[in-house]
């Protein structure tokens, strides 16, 4: 553990003060989280935080929240924020998404100066918003530093950055005409016309006070030549980071880079160039978007539980709630952003959602604790029955929802509240019903098996995969291993279907939460991707008694055709609306 880790660690509980809101941007549209130093010296010195574009943006999401303490810790008001049309900002459909990102940079660096009275910006970019960041420099009429992480040569290394990403989709039939979609999001074509203006060695950077260049040893040399370039190669500082990808890993692993946040913010603090400030001015700070679909509004659960409730546009409350829980580590706009889709699509037939992190996830997270980011936590299930006695008062019943964790965390809360309280779960693509310490967060065994099981069914009707097998081109072991398993789990289950028609066994413990639904008042809904393995986990270990309840439609089954685990693509997105729509509205 570096030194920066274990002082961070040691005084994260209350190190700073940090607001969201809606608070800069156009038509104040632009959401963020704005970081108050509560130390003795305040610096005169303001962090703005830019995200990474596309997949990176979720992925890092965590990294930029512990970044944010540790500047606040240190004196630096900070602000970290979602670009247009990402995240929890408001919708943006131009094509010129790009430009438009450059402009809501400058505007929070504005906000930032007026609001905050901070007298030096300095902008952090990762990926492709270090590009952005070089952009935004360059135009700026007072000096200010920059911070970038592994920026891109050119905008065309980025744009074939992401077509390999969309080649490695099984999937890419999907993607929707006039746009390129790439690991979860999707950008217009006409939005890469012009990406030479990114280009790192067509910058002007003769106002910049300070410039860190954080790298890896395979582009050090392609570094050098653009830094050259624009004249800043004798007072950039670099610092060599080998293990980059660590920190873009999916949401459950990614790794903080203390010691680099720390060495950042030491040379900061070294400069001590500007005056300390006396206090951050009080500053206003809007809980509220209002657009002319949707409205949404920021909301403090019980104290702990971050959230945002989108309504419809007039305000009507009369139909249940929809509560949407994390899906696995990602915060609460959900991979692919699907959660802040789906709200506001549903706010549109007259739906209100609530999508919200679980204290130990996302941006109800605050500091290190010992179970942060781990998606099954034991308080997840009280965290979410109490967000449920929160809008009591105002919602006349709750909906559970929630995709694969998410959905683990609606089924079980729906066992333990009162059908007054809660008329409706709706179940997407769950991956276990039983949470044992040990699973595999990556892929938990149940789900392994159905996947090969899958695949298996599959290959038995494929000519192919036939000619292979004779011709000894196939893995022999790996076959009989999966077959062995495979039979005694479909052994085991049909013996206990058995013994339970004779009354000679109980239901298992699925089998009895299934039946405890069906003698509630709780409509039990399930959502599947037709190429996910949940509907298979759910017939094999429930058996005779799924079997029944679905063929009494006692459990309501919807199928997404042609779709991933997180509905990555734009058509996919589409159809598992209409089906979520159509769980609610049955």
């Amino acid at each position: 553990m570096s030194k920066s880790e274990t002082i961070y660690k040691r005084k994260a509980g209350w190190v700073n003060q940090s607001d969201a809101s809606y608070q800069a941007g156009f038509n104040s549209k632009l959401f963020g989280w704005l970081y108050t130093p509560d130390s003795a010296i305040i610096q005169s010195t303001g962090f703005i935080l830019c995200a990474p574009v596309g997949h990176e943006y979720i992925h890092t999401h965590r990294a930029y929240r512990h970044f944010a303490e540790m500047l606040a810790m240190h004196g630096f008001p900070c602000l970290r924020f979602d670009y247009s049309g990402v995240g929890d900002s408001a919708d943006y459909s131009g094509q010129d998404i790009f430009q438009r990102w450059v402009v809501d940079i400058e505007q929070q660096a504005q906000w930032l100066r007026d609001e905050a009275g901070v007298k030096h910006i300095v902008f952090f970019g990762l990926g492709f918003s270090a590009n952005l960041v070089a952009v935004v420099a360059e135009k700026q009429a007072l000096p200010c530093s920059i911070v970038l992480w592994e920026p891109y040569q050119t905008g065309r290394a980025f744009q074939r950055k992401l077509a390999a990403l969309a080649r490695l989709s099984e999937f890419k039939v999907e993607t929707e005409a006039g746009f390129v979609e790439s690991a979860g999001f999707a950008f217009a074509e006409a939005a890469f016309d012009d990406l030479s203006q990114f280009d790192l060695a067509s910058r002007r950077l003769s106002n910049i006070q300070r410039c860190i260049l954080i790298e890896s040893m395979e582009n050090r040399e392609k570094n050098t030549d653009w830094l050259s370039s624009v004249g800043i190669s004798t007072q950039a500082k670099r610092i060599y980071r080998p293990d980059f990808a660590k920190m873009l890993d999916e949401p459950h692993k990614t790794t903080i880079p203390f010691d680099v946040f720390g060495e950042i913010i030491a040379l900061f603090k070294v400069d001590g160039k500007e005056p300390a400030l006396n206090q951050v001015p009080a500053i206003h700070l809007a809980p509220s978007l209002e657009s002319k679909d949707y409205a949404e509004t920021i909301i403090n659960c019980n104290g702990n539980l971050f959230g945002v409730l989108t309504m419809p546009a007039n305000g009507d409350r009369s139909k249940p709630l929809v509560i949407l829980s994390n899906a696995g580590a990602a915060h609460h706009v959900g991979p692919s952003q699907i959660y802040v889709k789906l709200a506001r699509y549903l706010s549109a037939n007259g739906w209100c959602t609530f999508r919200y992190d679980l204290s130990n996830l996302g941006d109800s997270c605050t500091g290190c604790p010992d179970d942060e980011n781990f998606p099954y936590a034991e308080s997840a299930i009280g965290e979410l029955k109490g967000i449920i006695d929160y809008f009591s008062s105002e919602f006349n019943s709750c909906i559970l929802a929630g995709l694969c964790s998410g959905a683990y965390m609606s089924f079980h809360a729906g066992l333990n509240v009162s059908d007054e309280k809660v008329s409706k779960v709706i179940l997407v693509n769950p991956l276990t019903f039983e949470w044992v310490d040990g699973m595999s967060l990556d892929v938990p065994s149940p789900k392994m098996q159905s996947k090969e099981a899958n695949y298996y069914s599959a290959a038995l009707k494929d000519k192919s995969r036939w000619i292979r097998l004779l011709k000894g081109k196939v893995d022999y072991k790996g076959i009989a291993k999966f077959t062995l398993q495979y039979s005694y789990q479909k052994i085991r289950h049909k013996l206990h279907d058995l013994c339970l028609a004779a009354n000679l066994a109980k239901p298992n413990k699925l089998q009895a939460e299934l039946l405890q639904y069906e003698k509630s008042n709780v409509d039990l809904s399930f959502i599947f991707s037709d190429t996910d393995p949940g509907y298979k986990l759910l017939t094999d270990n429930a058996g005779s008694v799924a079997a029944s309840l679905i063929s009494d439609n006692s459990i309501k089954l919807h199928f997404v055709e042609n779709a991933d685990h997180t509905f990555s693509f734009n058509k996919m997105q589409s159809r598992f609306f209409n089906k979520f729509l159509t769980a609610l509205n049955n």
